[in-house]
């Protein structure tokens, strides 16, 4: 088994629960263009790119996506970032992890802004070794591109020294394009988010995360 010296993490659903606050904020962008949305419809903003739900689900050209983007995030920053909270035991997790000479990084599809906002809210900036987030215009949001750019400021590190912590198949998918291991966190997601992918190493617990970065195991799955 490998052994991990550098542990990256998604951010929304692996490191924050950040749903409430996501719906929250969609919600108020589009009651601006008339537009109630139920729970079920909102969830659909938890995970992928703000100007890709709003363009598949609702239909809004390019310009309209970028009003609604901004209405969004004019909110989030405002209101919608206080609904959003660590998950029990990230902190401890976290810290445990730099304590034993482990390096910690972020790379999300948030933006930098919003991604500093949070971690600030939540007590955890100086947890992270690096981070990386998408820019304001929405470029930059590809996984592994993201990846790559947390990992320079890394040092580069070797990939055979890095596991990645996600939440969703976008995550699988983005660590794989590295050749990187990749850990499934399953504390706030089904497993029906991994379905028919050969995922390795999944947990339930914020606990085993920690336990799989340190010994290097998990129970070993050939399609979740």
């Amino acid at each position: 088994m490998a052994e991990y010296r550098y542990a990256l993490f998604d951010f929304d659903g692996t490191v924050g629960d950040t749903k409430y606050s996501v719906m929250a904020s969609a919600a108020k962008a589009l009651e601006h263009y008339g537009i109630s949305a139920d729970e079920k419809d909102l969830k659909r903003f938890v995970g992928p790119n703000l100007w890709y739900s709003f363009g598949t689900f609702y239909g809004f050209d390019k310009p309209t996506q970028d009003e609604a983007v901004k209405i969004y995030r004019d909110y989030y920053a405002r209101e919608g970032i206080y609904k959003a909270v660590l998950y029990p035991g990230m902190d401890k997790m976290l810290l445990g992890l730099r304590q034993s000479g482990i390096k910690t990084a972020i790379a999300t599809i948030r933006t930098e802004t919003s991604l500093e906002q949070n971690l600030t809210h939540m007590g955890i900036k100086e947890l992270f070794d690096a981070t990386a987030g998408s820019l304001e215009n929405g470029e930059r949001s590809d996984k592994a591109q993201l990846i790559e750019y947390v990992l320079g400021k890394l040092g580069s590190p070797k990939i055979e020294e890095c596991v990645f912590i996600g939440d969703s198949h976008t995550d699988y998918e983005g660590a794989k394009a590295m050749g990187m291991d990749f850990i499934a966190a399953l504390h706030d997601r089904p497993e029906s988010e991994f379905e028919g992918l050969p995922i390795v190493f999944k947990a339930f617990s914020v606990e085993e995360i920690a336990r799989i970065i340190y010994e290097g195991k998990a129970q070993t799955l050939e399609c979740v």
